[in-house]
Parts: C-alpha cells; sequence; structure tokens
C-alpha cells in the first residue's frame, strides 16, 4: 500500500514539474506582457507560489511517509521477532511445565512410599524396643534372681561347712562317748548311744537335706545359665535388629535429605516457572504496546493518504486553474495582437494622414 502511495507522489511530482515548467514559461511570458496586464501576472506569480508550496509540502509528506513506514517495518520485525519469542518461551515454558509436574507426580509417589516405609519401620522399631525392653527387664530379673541364687549358694555353703564341722564335732563328741561309755556301765550307755544315734540320724538327714538343695540349686544355676545364654542370643538377636532398623532409618534420613533437597529444586523450577510466566506477561505487554503502536502508525499513514488526496485534488484545481490562465493569457495575446495589428493600421493611417498632410502643405507651398 505504502509502495503504491509512493508512485502515486513521484507521478504527482512529475506532474507538477511539467506544470511549473509551463507557469514558467507562462511567467516569462507574462512578464513580457506585464505593462498590458499586471493584475494577470501577480496572479500566476501566486499561482506559481502555491504550485510550489504545494510541490514542498508534498516532499515533506513523502518523507514523512518514508519515516513512518521505516517505523512500521521496524515495529513490524519487532513485533514478528517478539511473537516469535514469545512462542519459543511458550513451548519451552510447556515443555518444562509437564516435565515439572513428571518430577512433581514422581517425587510426591516417592514421598507417600517413602512416608509408609518411614511408618512401618517406626512400627517395627518401636515393636523391638518394646521386645527389648522385655528382654532387658527378664535380663534384670534373671541377673536379681542369679544373684539370689548366688547368695543362697553362699548361705548354704556356709551352714553346709558349719553342718561338716558340726558333723566333725558330733563325730569327736560320739569318740569320746564312746570312750565314756566304755568307761560308764552299760544302762547309761545303752541311753547316751541312743540319743547319740538320734542326733546323728538328725545330723544325716539334715546333710541330705542341704544335697539335696545343693543339688537343685546346681539345677537351678544350669537352668539360669541356659536361661541367660539364651537370652543373651535374644539380646545379640535384637541388637542386630537394632542396628538394622538404625541402618534403616539412616537410608531413610537420606532419603528424607534427598527429597528436601528434590523439593527444594522444585521450590526453585517453581521460581523459575513463576519467572518465565512474568517475563512472558511482560512481553504480551509490550506485544500489545506494538500492536496499538502499529494501529496508530497505519491510522497516521490513512491520516497522511487522506492529506495526499486533498493535495492531489488542491493540485488538480490549481492545473485547472492554471489551464484557465492559460485560455485567459492567450485570449489576452490575441486581443493584444488584435490592438497593436489595429494600433499599426492607425499609426500606419495617421501616417498616412501625415503624408497627406506634408503634401497638401507642400502643394500651399
Amino acid at each position: 500500500m505504502v509502495e503504491s502511495q509512493a508512485e502515486y507522489i513521484e507521478n504527482l511530482q512529475q506532474q507538477i514539474f511539467v506544470l511549473e515548467n509551463e507557469v514558467a514559461y507562462l511567467r516569462t511570458y507574462l512578464q513580457e506582457s506585464s505593462k498590458q496586464h499586471p493584475s494577470m501576472v501577480a496572479e500566476g506569480e501566486r499561482m506559481v507560489k502555491k504550485l510550489a508550496d504545494s510541490h514542498n509540502e508534498i516532499k515533506n509528506m513523502k518523507i514523512e511517509i518514508k519515516r513512518k513506514q521505516t517505523t512500521i517495518d521496524l515495529l513490524r520485525s519487532e513485533k514478528d521477532r517478539t511473537q516469535k519469542i514469545v512462542e519459543d518461551l511458550e513451548e519451552r515454558f510447556r515443555k518444562e511445565k509437564c516435565k515439572i509436574l513428571e518430577d512433581v507426580i514422581s517425587l510426591q509417589k516417592e514421598r507417600d512410599s517413602l512416608h509408609e516405609s518411614n511408618i512401618k519401620i517406626e512400627t517395627s522399631l518401636q515393636e523391638i524396643n518394646q521386645e527389648h525392653q522385655a528382654l532387658q527387664e527378664d535380663y534384670d530379673n534373671l541377673e536379681v534372681k542369679i544373684q539370689q541364687n548366688e547368695r543362697e549358694r553362699l548361705h548354704d555353703k556356709e551352714i553346709l561347712q558349719e553342718l561338716m564341722e558340726t558333723k566333725e564335732k558330733l563325730q569327736k563328741d560320739l569318740f569320746e562317748a564312746k570312750m565314756i561309755i566304755e568307761a560308764k556301765s552299760s544302762i547309761e550307755s545303752d541311753g547316751a548311744l541312743k540319743e547319740l544315734k538320734t542326733k546323728i540320724e538328725e545330723l544325716y538327714e539334715e546333710i541330705e537335706t542341704l544335697k539335696r538343695s545343693r543339688d537343685h540349686e546346681h539345677l537351678l544355676r544350669e537352668r539360669l545359665s541356659q536361661d541367660n545364654l539364651e537370652l543373651i542370643k535374644r539380646h545379640s538377636n535384637i541388637e542386630s535388629e537394632l542396628a538394622e532398623a538404625k541402618a534403616q532409618l539412616r537410608e531413610l534420613a537420606d532419603e528424607k535429605r534427598f527429597k528436601c533437597r528434590e523439593e527444594e529444586k522444585i521450590f526453585h523450577l517453581q521460581q523459575r516457572f513463576d519467572q518465565r510466566e512474568e517475563n512472558m506477561k511482560l512481553l504480551k505487554t509490550e506485544n500489545i504496546v506494538l500492536s496499538r503502536d502499529n494501529i496508530y502508525l497505519k491510522d497516521e499513514v490513512l491520516h497522511f493518504k487522506q492529506q495526499l488526496q486533498a493535495k492531489d485534488q488542491e493540485v488538480l484545481n490549481l492545473k485547472h486553474k492554471v489551464q484557465e490562465m492559460q485560455i485567459s493569457v492567450e485570449e489576452f495575446i490575441q486581443s493584444s495582437q488584435a490592438a497593436t495589428r489595429l494600433a499599426g493600421e492607425r499609426w500606419k493611417q495617421l501616417g498616412q494622414l501625415a503624408q497627406s498632410i506634408q503634401a497638401l502643405t507642400c502643394i500651399e507651398d
């Protein structure tokens, strides 16, 4: 559209150039006839000046249109570049958004799985701690029982030692009694012998009881040793389970730290995404401003086109006026030539009259 307008303006300039040549010719001719018709010369000069002003104004408008066209081309190029950037950014944002959403969904699944694993591990750890506490209580009770049995064993050992001492003393007393009995009468010796036998039997029974108690204590000590070994074995197993649970907890802590890093990464990605969206909004706003400027420039070009059309009409009117002036000048020239011929004839007649008068005067003389 603008190229056709430029062509149209060049054609008008050529027409104006031709008209200027015609007007220059008319100006030269009118200057020759200025003595006969000065008002027509002034009108012609005014028309020529008006044509020159119109020509300069059209040149200025052409320069302004070229400047506007350059601005429009720049804005159009900037708009296309901005539009391409916006489309590229939208495509990149769409891909990054899809990737971020996939990462978020994957991390949420991992977080849920880790949460379930954490709950299971914590439950297992609580059960292990409860079992360990119960085993520790059993172990403490067994330690108390072992200490108590050890005290009882020491006490029984002391009693057995006392009984052995008593036995030895009784045997000694029995031997002394036998010696005494041999020295006494048979009746007294029988009674003392019975009494000693009774005491000896009681001592033997007490010794047997102590032996059974010692055997029972030995069995009980063996059972306690077995129970202690089982407790130690169970304690070792629990320690292994605790170590495994601690290892799982460490792994869970590492996974939590990894999850925190991933969440921080997602947060930074979200910030980048928000920043990109803000940049897109700014680019869209700038695109809207460029579109408004483009519309404004189109309106300006349309306004200049209307002005050019008005100037074209004014140039046509001036051309018609110049043609009318040319016709008037031709008529004036024709009338001037007729007047000149008439004046020449009159001068000729006057010359002839003068010659006739001079001839008459000569005849009279």
